[in-house]
């Protein structure tokens, strides 16, 4: 859900500061890790909850590898980045990492027990329909490793189970399940990854002694489907063709045999692209994790698809702490000039509209009482009927004090800053701004005003860009503050990017404890970044879809002189001259706060 994505991109974030990492989201989807930097495909509409905890648990799974594996001993040990001892090498580290992982680290735990249940799955449906070696190999690892590691990964262990791997294999890799859970136990990175590395050796020639002739049948199977009927052996000698009598010598019947027992141990057998592909849960490449942790399924993206920017590079500027360039700083002196005479003067005072949302309030807030109940605070004025002798009504002896909780409530506003807003939109929007600022501050409403647009940082293309002109923790911003805020940020109104800054606001208000959580979004028009239109205005719309479904935010939208809003918004309204603000305001608050 997109609701989450920015939740995402902090988790990964943070998992990958625990070893140093910083995190690239990119729009190719080639996950991978260069020792320095995690890189991650971009989130966008397409992207499925499934593949967002994809993304958390395949980044704590690399951090993993970064902070406990040694991929010198690979380098020292030169293994065949697509032989077999790789292969299970990569099972086994996994393994080792993860439950050490899951460990420390809860939050890992349940995704990569979720992702990975679902991706062996996968890899069950193709091993069953696979005759090789390597398709019943890994079957029979994944259930092995399944039951040692069922404490951490239960969901995983119970897909598992439902498999059957071959009875021969299983009783190989039961020998060396005490190995496997004292590597679990080993923190050291480069002592855990030789022991790993030694268990994986150990296990294949364990195999090769207990599978050889299966192995050996799979491969000459393999090389008989090439032949064509009829056809001389490749091996067959000049000396043959011409009729004359074989000679050989013991000492090259010796090297032959030397040469087809080598041929025939499982230990060197290598993995094509599609086996390594298909049957591995993480994927090595040349010795080093190439990929960032889980096989992830290739998320499928259209050209039309909007992607969300990365969080951390959103331009923020909090006028009230004083945060941002310099540049968002300069006055404007005309905007205030114009702002006065087009809509503030037409403007009910704000003293008036709050005394009139005050005196809503105090009615709904009366105290009311609960008489004739069977717990509470004694009522003296029926205490006479404890002398009938009738259950439940000489029982009912007490009353009870309800005090109305409608207050609990905190407000959000998004205000679009965007080039269309110019003239009288920008106005309307700071003068029902201001009045809900007043409202609020009189009645201990904690709110938050923030206005929206895109610009460019030096280094980066065009992002979203947020003016907080007063935040939550801002306990008191005066008015005159606020038009100053305004008229700063009215020298930088360009795009709209409205989905991708509803986010923005949506992350901060749900963190908020009180019990109703308003955003009120005031907009003229439709989204429209500078970095383009495509896939933007069904992005804006799944995102506000799925505010209103989660029913954590009330999410409404006020329009300004416009009646796009109603084209997004389940709940709004349109305002177009400065009259009709006040009206609009107090009937929100009623429907949205006091549930008039």
């Amino acid at each position: 859900m997109l609701t989450k994505g920015i939740e995402v991109m902090k988790y990964v974030r943070a998992s990958a500061g625990r070893a140093g990492l910083s995190v690239v989201f990119e729009d190719t989807n080639q996950p991978r890790h260069d020792g320095k930097t995690i890189y991650l495909p971009k989130i966008t509409e397409s992207t499925t909850d499934e593949q967002l905890k994809d993304l958390m648990a395949s980044t704590d799974h690399e951090v993993a590898h970064d902070r406990f594996s040694s991929f010198e001993v690979l380098k020292e040990k030169d293994v065949d980045p697509k032989g077999i001892v790789l292969f299970v090498w990569n099972f086994l580290e996994d393994s080792r990492i993860n439950n050490i992982e899951a460990e420390e680290y809860q939050g890992f735990r349940e995704n990569y027990d979720e992702c990975c249940s679902s991706i062996v799955e996968r890899i069950f449906k193709k091993s069953t329909k696979d005759p090789a070696f390597i398709a019943k190999l890994t079957t029979a690892l994944i259930h092995w490793e399944s039951n040692i590691s069922v404490h951490n990964f239960p969901k995983m262990q119970l897909v598992t189970s439902k498999a059957i791997p071959d009875e021969t294999l299983t009783n190989v890799l039961n020998n060396f399940s005490d190995r496997l859970i004292h590597c679990h136990k080993i923190l050291d990175k480069r002592l855990g990854t030789e022991a790993t590395y030694k268990l994986a050796i150990d296990i294949l020639e364990k195999l090769g002694k207990e599978c050889k002739d299966e192995f050996k049948k799979a491969k000459v199977d393999k090389k008989a489907e090439g032949e064509e009927g009829g056809e001389s052996s490749k091996d067959e000698s000049a000396d043959d063709k011409e009729g004359k009598p074989k000679s050989s010598s013991k000492a090259e019947d010796g090297k032959a045999k030397e040469k087809d027992d080598e041929e025939y141990k499982i230990i060197t057998l290598k993995l094509t692209e599609d086996q390594i592909e298909n049957y591995s849960v993480t994927l090595p490449e040349e010795s080093l994790m190439g990929k960032v942790g889980i096989n992830l399924e290739p998320t499928r993206r259209s050209s039309y698809d909007w992607t969300l920017t990365d969080y951390d590079k959103f331009i923020v500027v909090n006028y009230p702490k004083k945060l941002g360039e310099e540049m968002y700083f300069r006055p404007n002196k005309r905007f205030l000039t114009e702002y006065q005479e087009r809509a503030g003067s037409k403007l009910l005072a704000q003293e008036n509209f709050a005394q009139q949302v005050r005196r809503l309030i105090q009615i709904r807030a009366k105290v009311q009482r609960q008489y004739g109940v069977k717990k509470g605070k004694l009522d003296q004025s029926r205490l006479s009927r404890i002398c009938f002798n009738a259950p439940g009504f000489n029982e009912r002896v007490f009353k009870n004090k309800i005090e109305n909780k409608t207050l609990d409530a905190c407000i959000s506003v998004l205000v679009d800053m965007s080039g269309s807003m110019s003239g009288d939109k920008v106005f309307y929007a700071l003068a029902s701004t201001l009045l809900l600022n007043e409202v609020c501050t009189t009645l201990n409403i904690p709110v938050e005003i923030v206005g929206f647009t895109d610009g460019y940082s030096r280094t980066t293309d065009s992002v979203p860009l947020m003016f907080v002109y007063k935040g939550f923790n801002d306990l008191v911003v005066s008015e005159d503050s606020i038009k100053q805020y305004f008229a700063y940020s009215s020298s930088w109104m360009t795009g709209n990017p409205d989905g991708e800054n509803i986010l923005w606001a949506f992350d901060r208000v749900a963190k908020r404890k009180e019990k109703k959580k308003l955003l009120i979004v005031m907009s003229d028009g439709s989204p429209a970044a500078s970095r383009g239109y495509d896939g933007l205005e069904e992005f804006t719309r799944k995102v506000i879809r799925e505010i209103e479904a989660s029913k954590a935010v009330d999410i409404y939208g006020l329009g300004l002189c416009s009646n796009s809003v109603s084209y997004y918004y389940k709940a709004h309204s349109i305002v177009h001259s400065p009259e009709e603000i006040p009206k609009n305001l107090i009937e929100l608050i009623e429907r949205k706060i006091i549930n008039v």
